[in-house]
């Protein structure tokens, strides 16, 4: 039987019992059908770590009485960042889910000339929850025990700003291919896409202004 990961937003320890919050009380109880004495998997992901321990019942409060921990070792070495254009609000779901699945560190979101609908500012905040707790689902289920941070800037030229890495790529038709660029095995690496229309020439040429490498993914 498939043991539960669950999320939560706090500091967990062995031997220490934690409540849960009205939303995760309701996932557990209703969703889950989870009982009292079931086991379950905690993680708070900033720690690396799952923590076992037993679903418990205090009147109406559901908790945890937390057994053990296990240092979770599936954090790829590569310091990986995705930089992602908005585009179709499901493509951008799929792509946080999928992102985070695949052990990216940092998803950057940014408004490109060809978003076609660019969130407003008093939509951004209540956006940001709804990314960060795709990233959430996607760690539960994937085992992954620390979360990607996700963030969204207004502009291509700002979400350059933020990026570090070491060596930086540009999906483009035109590259080379993608893997002849990890050769030399680097230690941060980021990922620059378009959305569905792809970027504009004028950000192409800001993006390789900036170091950033035409790559092709594949023929296709």
């Amino acid at each position: 039987m498939r043991i539960s990961r669950i999320y939560v937003e706090s500091e967990l320890v062995e031997g220490r019992h934690i409540a849960f919050d009205q939303d995760r009380s309701h996932y557990l109880r209703h969703v889950l059908r989870l009982k009292p004495g079931a086991t379950i998997v905690l993680f708070n992901g900033c720690d690396g770590k799952d923590y076992r321990g037993k679903l418990t019942l205090s009147g109406k409060q559901l908790g945890a009485a937390i057994e053990s921990s296990t240092f979770q070792d599936n954090e790829s070495p590569l310091q990986c960042s995705l930089l992602q254009a908005l585009g179709r609000s499901d493509h951008v779901d799929w792509l946080i889910q999928k992102a985070t699945e695949l052990g990216v560190q940092r998803i950057i979101l940014f408004s490109a000339e060809r978003t076609q609908y660019p969130p407003k500012p008093d939509q951004l905040a209540k956006k940001q929850r709804h990314w960060r707790n795709i990233a959430i689902s996607a760690c539960e289920q994937s085992g992954r025990a620390r979360l990607p941070t996700v963030s969204c800037y207004p502009s291509l030229t700002q979400t350059i700003e933020q990026d570090e890495a070491k060596l930086r790529l540009l999906l483009h038709f035109d590259g080379p291919p993608l893997i002849g660029h990890l050769h030399n095995q680097p230690g941060s690496l980021s990922i620059l896409a378009g959305a569905e229309g792809g970027l504009s020439t004028q950000e192409i040429g800001v993006a390789k202004t900036h170091g950033y490498h035409a790559a092709a993914i594949g023929p296709r």
